[in-house]
């Protein structure tokens, strides 16, 4: 409905539609090592909206477990817990035609490989390994023989 205001205003309107739901900060990017808790959050312009979110393309169901979805007014949270490596992927959140999306890389922490290989024996066809060491030695044996020792500051990586 218009309505004429007077001669030298200008005419209001009532009952206009509602803009439009947008983005007013996106994803960004994140590294995160494995097992650590990561959290992807975006802003959009209007409280009391549905967001999906997506990992590589495909609609997520957060369980509340791994995947858990929080929102506070408008900024919206997918928070991953005990992140592993194949949470490395691109996650989208979704409103409407709109779309943000980024890239979470997930790095191996030396210390959760070495505690979940340590002492066992394992048959391995092709691998990639990149390993980090700080200080001391660290010695490298791949099928019963000694492949690297490194010393100090090195990275090291195979494949």
């Amino acid at each position: 409905m218009l309505v004429y205001i007077s001669k030298s205003h200008t005419l209001a309107c009532c009952g206009c539609p509602a803009l439009p739901f947008k983005f007013v900060e996106g994803l960004k990017d994140t590294e995160a090592l494995v097992s650590q808790d990561v959290t992807l959050a975006c802003t959009v312009s209007k409280d009391d909206v549905q967001l999906t979110w997506k990992k590589n393309g495909t609609e997520m169901k957060p369980d509340g477990k791994k995947y858990e979805v929080v929102v506070d007014g408008t900024v919206h949270r997918l928070v991953i817990h005990d992140a592993q490596l194949d949470d490395d992927a691109e996650y989208q959140c979704c409103l409407g035609d709109d779309m943000s999306s980024c890239r979470l890389h997930v790095e191996g922490n030396p210390s959760a490989i070495r505690s979940s290989i340590f002492n066992e024996t394992i048959a391995i066809t092709a691998f990639r390994c990149k390993l980090l060491c700080d200080s001391g030695a660290l010695l490298l044996h791949v099928i019963g023989r000694l492949w690297a020792e490194l010393s100090g500051r090195n990275v090291f990586q195979i494949g």
